[in-house]
């Protein structure tokens, strides 16, 4: 076994490259990386392109792992090599390093077998590899190689560095991932590279949100430091190139390629030799550095392709990278492009990742121009929890019905409950008949039971048309049965109920049907049937809306209480003390004691 003291005789363009000259920040990504290497033989780096995953790795290794450099090897994939070709090369590596005079892989050695003998020698030697770019290479390869890697080694070290985030659960705890940089790292690294503080700080602003006016400028500010009268690209240092690439990924939400493809006077000849330094993401040839693809990824003018090519970023998008998509409406909205085709794209992420607050200044300007966009705004208002800030964007008097009903959601969950009975009748009013008026007649129902209008309510269903689909006539079904209980008629609620459940109308993704129908049982003294409901309903036959909704903190209880009544104490327990460990409101955990 080799000692650590001793460097192996590894090739040249195999070592460990130095870090960057003007490697700056990055200090909480080097502690996280140095803490998974240190846990164990397996790491992974990924992360968008053009983040600085390479000098990340390059630094965290040079500074925090010194004694290992003459143990490493780096191996970068390459456009087109799958994965085979990359195990092949890198057992011919560890030949040259013991010394072997034959390096050719034995005929016959297949992947299995070559990754084995790769893994048994670098185990002996106690070996890091460092496998770069790892995106090139076929994912399902990549999945594969890292589970074995897991498995196999202890003595060895592997860091592969990719732009996809692996989505096997083993490997939880061994993914560290890389965002754009924060924006005094940004001034920081701009002054290294030889900007002026003032330059400097101007870029990094413009990188995270300024006005979409100043987008020639930012392009200008990051492009003059790299052209002279001949635009001699080649001697772009890659500390500049990161930092281009970092704020283009906030500027335009595309990559560096992008950004250096709109600006005017940059030939084609320069954008190609920009590749040598990673800088253009051309895949075999897809992309080309023309007027054509200029066009395509002009954002006041978004095509079908690059709407595409958002929803393949936005998959592998993190939590700090949702500022990618932001920042391209913001430029969208301000050039007066069509925001619907990149909210159809992006924008049901952002309000899942909590961005609505940033949404709403981008939308609010375009309340009034369709029906789709001031849906997306009373989305994004909802999400936001504080729906006063729809005071001035009540739908007009002959709005759609669509936006009447949505408004009446707005206004119930402030508690205008009277208001809200109002805005969905007038949607119910303008909806024609069928599934829209169906729609729109149970949320006024909903809203008369809740106000105590149960003979109003049962009476607006049953002067309805038979509705259209299943979901619908359940919900209707289950309206009827609540209020009839809500009267005293609870022989009738629990024929209704009953009935329901002998025809299986119930098992639809319905919130309504998941919340009314064990409650009618309980008013109808059949906990049993309650609790069978229940967990019938929230095991996948209520479908993604009973999933959800059995999360809450009322459901748990509702469950907890039932459990009692029928004597399950260690179900009762259990569920309160899921209660008690999650952060809800203290008139929530209330409710748990005793």
């Amino acid at each position: 076994m080799a000692k650590r003291g001793i460097h192996l005789a590894i090739p040249l363009r195999y070592r460990l490259p130095n870090p960057p000259v003007h490697f700056v920040g990055r200090n909480p990504e080097m502690d996280e990386l140095q803490g998974i290497l240190t846990r164990g033989s397996l790491t992974v780096l990924s992360g968008l392109s053009g983040m600085g995953k390479s000098a990340l790795v390059r630094a965290t290794l040079h500074q925090r792992c010194k004694r290992h450099l003459g143990h490493m090897i780096y191996l970068a994939a390459r456009p087109q090599m799958d994965g085979p070709a990359l195990l092949g090369e890198l057992f011919e590596v560890l030949a040259r390093v013991a010394g072997s005079t034959t390096v050719d892989l034995p005929s016959g050695l297949d992947a299995d077998s070559c990754l084995a003998a790769v893994i048994d020698n670098c185990e002996s030697n106690s070996i890091w590899v460092i496998l770069d770019d790892l995106h090139l290479v076929d994912d399902s390869f990549v999945e594969r190689l890292a589970r074995d890697l897991l498995q196999y080694t202890s003595n060895s070290h592997w860091l592969v560095v990719t732009r996809r985030t692996p989505s096997d659960p083993s490997l939880t705890g061994r993914v560290a991932t890389v965002g754009a940089m924060a924006e005094d790292i940004l001034i920081e690294l701009g002054e290294s590279l030889g900007l002026d503080t003032a330059t400097a700080v101007i870029a990094a602003s413009q990188a995270r949100g300024c006005p979409a006016s100043v987008v020639g400028d930012a392009q200008r500010t990051l492009i003059s430091p790299m052209r002279g009268p001949e635009i001699a690209l080649q001697g772009i240092p890659s500390e500049l190139v990161d930092l281009a690439n970092n704020l283009a990924m906030f500027r335009l939400g595309l990559t560096a390629r992008t950004l250096l493809g709109l600006v005017p006077g940059l030939t084609d000849s320069a954008l190609e030799s920009l590749q040598s330094y990673g800088l253009a993401e051309y895949q075999a040839g897809s992309w080309r550095a023309s007027p054509e693809v200029r066009k395509l990824l002009d954002p006041a003018n978004p095509t079908a392709e690059l709407l595409e090519c958002i929803r393949v970023q936005s998959a592998e998008a993190s939590a700090d990278e949702n500022n990618l998509w932001l920042e391209f409406l913001r430029i969208s909205s301000s050039m007066g492009a069509d925001l619907l085709p990149i909210l159809e794209a992006v924008g049901q992420q952002l309000l899942q990742a909590g961005r609505s607050r940033d949404l709403w200044p981008i939308l609010r300007d375009h309340a009034h121009q369709g029906t789709q966009l001031y849906l997306w705004l009373l989305r994004c208002a909802l999400s936001i929890g504080d729906q006063s800030v729809l005071e001035r964007f009540a739908p007009p008097e002959e709005g759609d019905a669509r936006l009447w009903l949505e408004w009446s959601k707005v206004l119930q969950a402030r508690g205008r409950l009277d208001e809200a009975i109002a805005a969905a009748d007038r949607g119910r009013c303008l909806s024609e008949q069928g599934a829209r008026r169906t729609e729109a007649t149970v949320l006024v129902a909903q809203w008369l039971l809740t106000r105590g209008r149960h003979s109003d309510a049962l009476e607006l269903l049953a002067d309805l048309d038979p509705p259209g689909n299943d979901v619908q006539r359940a919900e209707v079904q289950v309206l009827q049965a609540y209020g009839c209980a809500l009267q005293g008629r609870l022989g009738e609620a629990d024929r209704i109920a009953l009935a329901m459940l002998s025809s299986g109308s119930h098992r639809v993704d319905s919130p309504l049907i998941f919340r009314m129908l064990p409650t009618v049982f309980i008013w109808t003294a059949k906990p049993r049937l309650a609790m069978e409901v229940i967990t019938e309903l929230e095991t996948g036959q209520g479908g993604e809306a009973a999933v959800v909704l059995a999360q809450g903190p009322r459901h748990l209880q509702l469950k907890a209480r039932l459990a009692l009544y029928l004597g399950d104490l260690e179900h009762a327990r259990a569920w309160l003390d899921r209660l008690r460990s999650r952060p809800w409101p203290h008139t929530i955990l209330a409710l748990t004691e005793g």
